[in-house]
């Protein structure tokens, strides 16, 4: 399964960067500092390189991440509507713990 999130990060992380080298992102970048007032454009500036910083050293290992417990999740998700179905179904019975109707 890790495979499968490496994978699917990748390509989400080559979709993102793709994204962020348009033109027009940059554009929207630069008037976002250009909104605020002058004292606070300089901060938000080297705000913004900062978060890109950050962004590019840990992003691809937080997107796996994040990719690795949505999979899970669904495998989980897989799992316990399979059961719910066979014991529904009479395939599998209930444990004798289980109430009965």
């Amino acid at each position: 399964m890790q495979r499968l999130a490496r994978w699917i990060a990748r390509k989400l992380w080559w979709v993102s960067l793709w994204l962020m080298r348009r033109g027009w992102m940059r554009r929207l970048q630069a008037a976002s500092v250009g909104w605020m007032s002058p004292e606070k454009a300089s901060r938000a500036r080297l705000n913004l390189v900062r978060q890109n910083a950050f962004a590019r050293r840990i992003g691809l290992r937080l997107l796996t991440f994040v990719v690795t417990l949505f999979l899970i999740s669904l495998a989980i998700q897989f799992v316990y509507s399979s059961a719910i179905y066979l014991v529904e179904s009479g395939v599998l019975r209930p444990t004798s713990l289980a109430p009965e109707d």
